[in-house]
């Protein structure tokens, strides 16, 4: 699960995410080369990114993280490189943006705490002050 938020006053039409594991590898013939592969979201377009948007990747037989452990990733070198795009409501520009998290940033059976709430009026709220804050997974 990955947490990103819009810092633009206006709205991103069009976004799209894209999440890709990058890990050492060791060859047949004994070479060591670093190799990638894109994780599938469960939803990787958001058609109205205005305020903040949770990006998850299932964790499955399928998945290349599945049976890792933290110990594992750190051994591989592991990272995660995520890329959004979209386009800028007002201006029409196409915007980019990328963020590596290291082995190290990744907070194992942890997710993020709501951030949302609802105003009396019935207005959403959305308290960014909690926009990093995690809570241990229960069960």
């Amino acid at each position: 699960m990955l947490r990103v938020a819009n810092a633009r006053h206006n709205t991103i039409s069009q976004a799209t995410a894209r999440l890709w594991l990058l890990r050492l590898e060791n060859t047949a013939e004994g070479s060591q080369l670093r190799r990638y592969y894109e994780l599938k979201l469960e939803r990787s377009e958001h058609p109205m990114f205005s305020l903040s948007w949770s990006i998850f990747h299932k964790i499955d037989p399928t998945s290349p993280l599945y049976g890792l452990t933290a110990h594992d990733l750190a051994a591989l070198e592991g990272s995660l490189v995520l890329n959004l795009s979209g386009v800028d409501d007002s201006s029409a520009q196409e915007l980019h943006a990328r963020r590596v998290y290291s082995h190290r940033d990744i907070r194992w059976n942890h997710r993020y705490r709501d951030i949302t709430s609802v105003s009396r009026d019935g207005r959403l709220l959305i308290d960014y002050d909690l926009f990093h804050d995690v809570v241990p997974e229960e069960g």
